[in-house]
């Protein structure tokens, strides 16, 4: 039904609406809990079943209607907004068919306009998380996302008035290992939990500046860009996945001990078997962090920039497109490298790649890295002899594709050394491409950046 005819729905349930017979018809089962939206004053309507799917119905046709709420707000977000707006206009209407008719639609749509602008609001989240070991005093600022130790986080804080002296001292003390007792004081304690909870035993805060109306959408949106900052940070490294064994948030450190139970069938024994991941790679390269990061802000512009169009309600449309994209293949490349499965990290990042080229495949990815890297489909991209034409079919047409499709012939097949080379490679094009975007602002897609004829050639990345 069209919108007009779940008016009309809505306003027969409401208008016929008998308590006793509704509580008396109630299956629990079905339908335990009666929906109730406001009114104003303290007033609000009872709602049946039906005028409940009517209601869900106009406030999904709504939210459809404007991309801005789409972005905004969830499903469940949005419906919550539309009873609000629905009550209040209600309660301004006579039970007169008519009246529904011509004054409803209008006023509602203009009332959830008007509480949705005043909805806009800032929020900075702030992640603990475990970065580089030992830790080191850094500041790293990607778009939105600032990545800072804790105890330079805790003294801006105090600075600004958002805790106090003694809350600063208490939270020092506590991750020194020193057990404290709760203060009395409702505010400080709940300041001081709610940080201690957040930032937990880790050495690094990342701070993600938000706005928009819906604080459930912009907690999401945060929480996804603090992990995509791990990975920009991650890419001085040429395997990504490498210092992703350690980079994780707070949130996230269920996943580093993993625990498995098994049967040894001939002993007929029971085991239980654990596999931590590193504390920090192995053969991670020392990095003057001080020099270096200077040198890389360019390339974390570039990031922040694609950040920037999932923490900001209303990104420059002129480069939404090409850094829409970017994010999206930042997200892969970060679903790759958290993935313990090396056929499936192959698939997410050879998906990536394809991202890279604007969705144009095997031919795509040929054309991009001969463009980027020099190399032709019959020349050898890695010093074991793999070509480009090899890589591309292994990654690409068969780790991606057939994987995703469901005929993929090698699944028990050891895809480890594709998943090193996917990363390698993705992580190179990467770069370029945002070396490119970097020195000219004015490309607005991916595939406007494969249609260019000069693009630069390899360098090292």
């Amino acid at each position: 039904m069209n919108i007009h005819d779940e008016f009309l729905r809505l306003w027969e349930e409401i208008a016929n609406f008998d308590i006793s017979e509704f509580a008396a018809s109630l299956d629990p089962s079905d339908f335990p809990i009666p929906t109730l939206i406001p009114a104003g004053e303290g007033s609000g309507y009872v709602l049946s079943k039906a005028a409940v799917q009517a209601l869900d119905a106009i406030a999904r046709q709504i939210h459809e209607s404007k991309v801005d709420y789409q972005e905004a707000y969830s499903a469940s977000d949005f419906l919550n907004l539309t009873s609000e707006c629905v009550g209040t206009i209600i309660s301004n209407l006579s039970d007169d068919k008519q009246d529904w008719t011509a004054n409803f639609e209008l006023p509602l749509k203009e009332e959830i306009e008007a509480r949705h602008s005043r909805k806009l609001t800032e929020r900075i989240f702030f992640f603990g998380a475990i970065l580089i070991s030992p830790p080191e005093k850094l500041s790293i600022d990607i778009g939105p996302c600032r990545i800072v130790d804790r105890h330079q986080w805790l003294t801006e804080q105090l600075k600004q008035k958002l805790i106090s002296s003694v809350s600063a001292r208490r939270i020092k003390r506590t991750w020194t290992g020193v057990k404290l007792r709760p203060t009395k004081n409702g505010k400080r304690n709940h300041t001081e939990t709610a940080i201690l909870k957040s930032i937990g035993k880790c050495d690094y805060v990342i701070c993600v500046q938000t706005n928009g109306s819906s604080v459930k959408q912009m907690e999401e949106r945060a929480t996804q860009c603090a992990r995509i900052a791990l990975l920009v940070v991650a890419l001085f490294w040429q395997r990504p996945s490498s210092p992703m064994e350690n980079f994780t948030l707070a949130q996230d450190l269920n996943r580093r001990i993993i625990y498995t139970g098994s049967i040894d069938v001939k002993r007929n024994l029971v085991i239980c078997g654990s596999k931590s991941k590193h504390t920090f790679p192995h053969n991670a390269p020392t990095i003057d962090w001080q020099n270096e990061l200077p040198k890389l802000q360019p390339i974390f512009d570039v990031f922040g920039r694609a950040l920037k169009t999932q923490c900001d309600h209303a990104p420059p449309k002129a480069t939404k497109e090409i850094y829409e994209n970017i994010f999206q293949v930042l997200t892969l490349i970060y679903r790759g490298s958290i993935e313990p499965e090396p056929l499936f990290a192959t698939a997410l990042i050879g998906a990536a790649i394809d991202m890279l080229t604007g969705g144009k495949g095997s031919g795509g990815i040929a054309k991009l890295i001969e463009q980027q890297l020099g190399k032709s489909k019959n020349d050898a991209l890695f010093s074991n002899g793999t070509t480009t034409g090899q890589f591309i079919t292994k990654v690409y047409n068969i780790g991606r594709s057939r994987t995703l499709h469901g005929s993929n012939p090698e699944l028990k097949k050891d895809w480890s050394e594709n998943r090193m080379q996917a990363e390698v490679i993705c992580r190179i094009l990467l770069l370029q491409i945002c070396d490119e975007l970097h020195r000219d602002p004015n490309i607005v897609g991916l595939k406007h950046f494969m249609s260019k004829k000069n693009l630069a050639q390899a360098g090292s990345a």
